[in-house]
């Protein structure tokens, strides 16, 4: 059976729904902030600013707020505040934490196509966070 659906082609789908992303309401990340949105259960795609509202990270995951809360809240477990810690050269995680309590994320639903659209922000926006360790790495050869 062939499936009828016209999609947009990949740039097209992907440059709509970035601008629209940047569009939408930022959120500080606070522990109170994201203990509220940990109850809804978002698939898509979301990007992380710092106070200087420079895009620092994006990600995508089924469930956006578990993600981010995630992020805050499991320490030495998250690849994301131990990137952030290595980056700012802090010396502990708690530096790191107080740090990602300063950002701010935006998120847009997306059921299909996260991964592309996470792909997407990422080659042109080029987070720091994102691509840290390849850049480290590309440095130390």
């Amino acid at each position: 059976m062939k499936n009828n659906i016209d999609y947009p082609p990949l740039e097209v789908f992907c440059t709509t729904y970035f601008d629209e992303l940047q569009n939408r309401e930022k959120i500080l990340c606070t522990d109170e902030n994201l203990k509220h949105l940990k109850k809804e259960k978002t698939n898509g795609v979301y990007v992380l600013y710092n106070a200087n509202d420079e895009l620092i990270y994006a990600g995508e995951s089924k469930n956006i707020f578990d993600r981010i809360y995630n992020h805050h809240r499991r320490g030495n477990g998250s690849e994301l505040l131990n990137k952030i810690k290595e980056y700012n050269e802090f010396k502990s995680i708690n530096e790191a934490k107080s740090y990602f309590s300063t950002c701010y994320i935006q998120y847009i639903e997306v059921k299909y196509g996260r991964s592309e659209l996470e792909e997407y922000i990422i080659q042109i926006k080029d987070p720091p966070f994102n691509n840290y360790k390849k850049k480290q790495n590309k440095t130390s050869k």
